[in-house]
């Protein structure tokens, strides 16, 4: 049906070309090509692209998850429309050939969970490029001096968990190129959204004065046992991970945002863009007392975090809250829609008063031993929850301050 109507009712039939899931092992036929505006090859096996095919009116080319070891150095001659590709999840694919850097109409690119080495410093030559996603490579080493910065018109880059961080593999922080590379994201006139991976306190601080949004992924040196975020950074997402050292995630207060301990309530708000955080495999943590204030906040995700006891009110509430009181009113998580707790062995609570939880809509509990209560009172993301899954072990030794509270929530579960 979709076809049928982007075909204007079958009269332009033959200008989408779809073959995905069809466990293909070659490309089909070049004369199929040549008068699509849509290739759709995704989800099969081919393993090399061939041939000069003539598509004058191709406008998306999509071959993410394929098995793609070889494109041939022509393949991309005479395809001077293409404004979409997607060679996603090739995990083979080691280069791209010639030809590719001819596509000037380009305008989004997916080279993520590819095993691409280095971006040609002909890359520089596709100026029209507003997205591009290299994040997830591996194998990736070098972005030569004056690409990023010739992108001019680019709106998203995605760098996260590729070999390029702010970190070199002999361990000097933003030793040589990478400094330099930091200088030309800053320069990007149109930038929007950034992602990267930190795994240092300089290249941390280095993006407290970015002022596009972007995702973290923070993966510390060892030693470093406070992490500290600045109030008015624009995160977006972020992913802790790996930091064996990390005691603390502390929030600096700037910029325009008054201290909440000189406040004394809970209205003073950080981290105003952050949606979604991760925090796996950051063993001495034992709270996260800072989401009291990060009011937007919508998925939260913790993992093998073995010292946590408590996600918020760990030791002196009051103190730890800047003198505020937590209460059933709070608007603590009130936007927070997905909750995930995983491999928590210790963790006791996941906050000392019922909650009200205006948006939560799933909650995930596993291997939590020790979690027995959950902060719902009997209006506690009322009419919003669709699913609570964890062991029927953990469920059934569940605690409830008022069975009817557990009635309301047990067809969830």
């Amino acid at each position: 049906m979709a076809l049928w109507v982007i075909s204007d009712k079958g009269a332009t039939k033959g200008k989408t070309l779809v073959q995905a899931n069809r466990k293909l092992t070659e490309a089909p036929a070049i004369s199929e090509w040549e008068k699509a505006e849509r290739i759709f090859l995704m989800k099969n096996s081919i393993n090399q692209l061939t041939g000069s095919p003539r598509c004058p009116n191709l406008l998306t080319l999509d071959l993410r998850w394929n098995d793609l070891r070889m494109i041939s150095d022509s393949f991309f001659d005479f395809m001077p429309s293409l404004k979409l590709v997607d060679l996603s999840t090739n995990k083979h694919l080691a280069e791209l050939p010639r030809s590719f850097y001819k596509l000037v109409s380009l305008q989004h690119l997916d080279l993520s969970y590819t095993g691409i080495k280095e971006l040609s410093l002909e890359f520089r030559n596709l100026t029209k490029l507003k997205f591009l996603y290299v994040n997830n490579m591996d194998e990736l080493r070098v972005i030569p001096q004056q690409v990023l910065s010739n992108l001019s018109m680019l709106k998203r880059l995605d760098l996260f968990h590729s070999g390029i961080s702010d970190q070199e593999v002999d361990g000097n922080v933003f030793s040589g190129g990478n400094e330099l590379l930091m200088d030309e994201l800053e320069c990007l006139p149109d930038l929007q959204a950034l992602s990267f991976t930190v795994k240092s306190e300089h290249g941390l601080r280095r993006f407290s004065r970015s002022s596009v949004t972007y995702g973290l992924d923070i993966e510390l040196c060892r030693g470093t046992s406070i992490l500290r975020l600045q109030s008015d950074m624009g995160l977006s997402w972020v992913q802790i991970g790996n930091c064996c050292d990390l005691e603390e995630v502390a929030i600096d207060w700037v910029g325009g945002y008054e201290t909440p301990c000189n406040n004394q309530n809970l209205s003073a708000t950080c981290l105003v863009h952050l949606g979604s955080l991760i925090i796996k495999n950051c063993k001495p943590l034992v709270h996260l007392n800072w989401l009291i204030w990060v009011p937007n906040l919508t998925s939260l995700t913790i993992a093998n975090c073995e010292a946590m006891k408590k996600l918020i009110g760990h030791g002196n509430a009051d103190a730890d809250a800047g003198g505020a009181e937590i209460t059933e009113e709070s608007s603590v998580f009130c936007n927070l829609q997905r909750l995930e707790l995983n491999d928590l062995p210790q963790l006791e609570s996941i906050c000392s008063h019922p909650l009200s939880f205006d948006s939560l809509r799933t909650i995930h509990v596993f291997d939590c031993p020790q979690l027995k209560k959950l902060p719902f009172h009997g209006n506690s993301a009322k009419d919003k929850i669709y699913s609570i899954s964890g062991q029927k072990t953990w469920w059934d030794g569940l605690q409830w301050d008022d069975m009817t509270i557990k009635s309301t929530f047990a067809p969830y579960f």
